[in-house]
């Protein structure tokens, strides 16, 4: 998973029984039964388009793209205690007078990703979709409650800037001020947001999705739905609420929420290493690699080697001044998402990376320092949703110093990158997260609603640095109408790269063919 597909340098349960239930299962009826009531009290809601779209809008997008709202419950269970404005943006399929295939909905993960910026990026110049994708369907991005510009999240920039590093965390005086600061944080975020933070979980996300679906009418009588990375989760929690009303679905960089406590933050951290070993390869035999002909490997030791500081020049943009092991090894991973550079997305790709290392090795970190939040800052915005949903969709298995140094003894063991990625920073701010854990992980996918959907498509490149090939596998396992597309090459998704996989994506989203089973493409 991954905050945004924007790089900006860095610098830039157990389970308990509960009247024969388990703890999973009971809540599983519980969102199924709200699923029903929700749709009884918000039955054909209405959204009204316009274009071009005000507030200044109509400058960050392209020709055409039109922007409505929605009035949403923030609490599905209990939709007269408070609501919020649900962004939608829409851009009409350029049909030369044919009819379109309908809506495609698309999500680009994060948790924290808005809808709007991959409009905003089309502004740009660049190519995100396909002319193939662009003439089928209307593209309508929802950005997600409490993200972008639906209700954004507020929290305090500066508690925010006084993060610890996670590897203090299995200390007992570092496991204290992590918990102080988790708690001093997330109490900021309800001060300054309100109720919404309570319900940034997948489900709420999906119903509103299913609430936009019936607001578009006949032009939506199937979700057809592109995601990508968390994407992928809002994805298949649709799917088990709203099986009967599933088209067309890509699910591409996948997460599989069966995956629970050590066991997630040890995939992706394998997988993380898995990609920088290919980051390591490539630099041995690609010239273009600033460590070309040098042991890249050593170096990458001695710059994430615990106790190693390097100063950042933090002038021109806000930053950390002093850049550690940890720092570097965080910050690295959102940059391996592409080994070559998407400028449309803003990301660089592996050479810009090595130059960044190299400037490290000089004693400048400033490119892989951690940036600090600043007040009113939509990208700060979206690390604060990140962490509001993933503390309701995942939570933490960590309750003392004693449970983090379990973790951290493996990560070291295991991994060059000491166990550091997404998911140990999940579990570790989730401890002391002051709201409740709505929607936790570690079960299946219903059997028998899952078997209602029709075929779905799950990608993933075999060397991704944030979602693991074993968990596109083990989704593909509980969809038995799914089929496995794989690529074999590195980086995080693969729609965007526009390449094999990418027309095979839109062979099935538009003509309906899958691909067989386990095809493995090269780009």
């Amino acid at each position: 998973m991954t905050i945004s597909c924007h790089f900006s340098p860095p610098s830039y349960l157990t389970r308990s029984k509960t009247m024969g239930l388990s703890t999973a299962q009971g809540l599983l009826l519980l969102i199924l039964a709200s699923a029903a009531a929700a749709d009884d009290a918000y039955t054909h809601p209405k959204l009204t388009w316009t274009a071009p779209c005000a507030h200044g809008l109509d400058s960050k997008f392209p020709a055409g793209v039109e922007c409505g709202s929605l009035t949403a419950p923030i609490d599905y269970a209990h939709p007269n205690e408070g609501s919020f404005n649900l962004a939608i943006f829409r851009l009409k399929a350029k049909t030369n007078g044919t009819k379109s295939l309908g809506s495609l909905f698309y999500n680009t993960g994060g948790p924290g990703g808005a809808a709007s910026s991959w409009f905003e990026a089309m502004k740009k110049g660049g190519q995100i979709w396909s002319d193939k994708m662009l003439a089928s369907y209307d593209l309508v991005g929802v950005d997600p409650r409490g993200m972008g510009y639906s209700n954004p999240i507020q929290c305090d920039p500066d508690i925010f800037n006084a993060k610890p590093q996670l590897l203090d965390a299995g200390s007992d005086a570092g496991f204290a001020r992590t918990l102080a600061f988790n708690k001093a944080f997330g109490n900021s975020c309800l001060k300054k947001t309100g109720k919404l933070v309570q319900f940034m979980d997948a489900v709420s996300t999906a119903k509103d999705f299913e609430l936009v679906r019936q607001a578009l009418g006949s032009g939506a009588d199937k979700f057809h739905y592109y995601g990508m990375s968390y994407g992928t989760v809002l994805g298949q929690t649709y799917a088990e609420l709203y099986p009967n009303r599933v088209g067309r679905m890509v699910l591409d960089g996948a997460v599989d929420r069966r995956s629970t406590g050590i066991d997630t933050v040890m995939t992706e951290a394998i997988t993380y290493q898995a990609t920088v070993e290919k980051f390591f390869e490539w630099c041995e035999t690609d010239e273009s690699c600033a460590f070309h002909g040098q042991d890249v490997r050593g170096i990458y030791a001695n710059l994430t080697a615990t106790g190693n500081v390097i100063p950042a020049n933090c002038t021109t943009a806000p930053c950390k001044s002093e850049v550690t092991g940890e720092d570097i090894i965080a910050n690295m991973q959102p940059v391996l998402v592409t080994q070559d550079p998407l400028p449309v997305l803003g990301l660089p790709g592996r050479v810009y990376l090595s130059e960044l290392l190299a400037q490290a090795v000089q004693g400048n970190a400033t490119m892989l320092s951690t940036r600090l939040a600043r007040a009113n800052s939509s990208y700060d915005t979206a690390r604060y949703a990140y962490y509001a949903v993933a503390c309701q969709d995942y939570g933490t298995p960590l309750h003392t110093a004693g449970d983090v140094r379990r973790v951290l003894n493996v990560g070291a063991s295991l991994t060059l990158n000491k166990g550091v990625c997404e998911f140990l920073d999940i579990a570790i701010t989730c401890i002391g997260w002051p709201t409740p854990l709505t929607n936790p992980p570690g079960r299946a996918l219903d059997a028998a609603r899952i078997a209602q959907v029709p075929p779905v498509l799950i990608v993933n490149a075999f060397f991704d640095p944030e979602t693991s090939a074993a968990w596109a596998a083990g989704l593909r396992e509980q969809i038995p109408n799914a089929v496995s597309l794989w690529r074999n090459g590195t980086g995080h998704t693969s729609y965007f790269l526009l390449g094999d996989t990418s027309k095979a994506i839109d062979t099935f989203l538009i003509d309906g063919e899958l691909p067989a089973d386990e095809t493995v493409l090269r780009s």
